[in-house]
């Protein structure tokens, strides 16, 4: 029995609806990659799992050799990610799903008459009941159904969690918003620098880094400039978007919140 067998019933339930966002947005991200999980667009619920809930879950999945942890995206001192980089590996993670279910929906055996006297009867009698557990409740045809759904109202939505900056216009654009950056100022050299093309995005850029992109003129000794053009561009996105943290910022360095690749 691998570490899957040994999660509470609680757990295997979360782990169910952790298998099945990660399925929805794998779907849907045929071209990329690896996925973000959790998805930037799920609902507060009390029924979804805590950081460290889903943490577990992962690592359980990894062992399970169904995907790969690319990277993890952690806030100043967190020890614990708030999201992950997730690549699927199949067919193992889909052979997960009916493994979930087996040990979710496992029968009583108190209860259960199986029959036979030698272990593989038992083990066949075992799974021929569970067969028609699934088969009879329609769990199978549930699921795709559910499914389904998610798939379309995630297709359907009107958001756009991706942020682009254009230099021309001196605007970023993010769900769907415009939010103009004054030119000639560092805010506007800061987003030229980090929104440059995509390794630029995926780059956690040190202040020194940065001050060197802007030119000969800026001494080391001068980090606040960047700090501070980052912090006014948070608070002008913050205004028109509600979202607050765009760029993840430090004393030290700035990055692009890779929620928002």
């Amino acid at each position: 029995m691998t570490i899957l067998g040994e999660l509470s019933p609680d757990l295997l339930e979360k782990a169910r609806a952790v298998w099945s966002d990660i399925y929805s947005a794998s779907l849907q991200s045929l071209t990329q990659d690896y996925i973000t999980y959790p998805p930037d667009d799920r609902l507060p619920d009390a029924s979804n799992p805590t950081t460290g809930e889903t943490q577990y879950i992962l690592s359980v999945f990894k062992a399970e050799g169904a995907l790969e942890i690319v990277f993890e995206h952690t806030i100043g001192k967190r020890s614990t990610p708030y999201s992950w980089a997730i690549k699927v590996i199949n067919p193992q993670f889909y052979e997960l799903k009916d493994k979930l279910y087996k040990l979710y929906f496992k029968p009583n055996k108190v209860t259960l008459d199986l029959g036979g006297n030698s272990a593989d009867s038992l083990q066949e009698r075992y799974d021929q009941l569970l067969g028609e557990v699934l088969t009879g409740s329609n769990l199978e045809e549930r699921y795709q159904k559910e499914l389904a759904k998610i798939k379309t109202q995630s297709l359907t939505k009107q958001t756009d969690n991706h942020a682009e900056f254009d230099p021309r216009t001196s605007k970023i654009k993010l769900l769907r918003k415009v939010v103009p950056i004054p030119k000639n100022t560092d805010q506007f050299e800061l987003c030229s620098v980090i929104f440059k093309n995509q390794l630029s995005k995926e780059k956690e850029w040190s202040n020194d880094e940065i001050l060197e992109k802007w030119g000969s003129n800026f001494e080391k000794s001068q980090w606040r400039k960047v700090y501070s053009a980052a912090r006014e561009i948070n608070q002008k996105v913050a205004t028109k978007t509600t979202i607050a943290d765009l760029l993840l910022v430090t004393t030290k360095t700035v990055q692009l919140n890779p929620s928002y690749f």
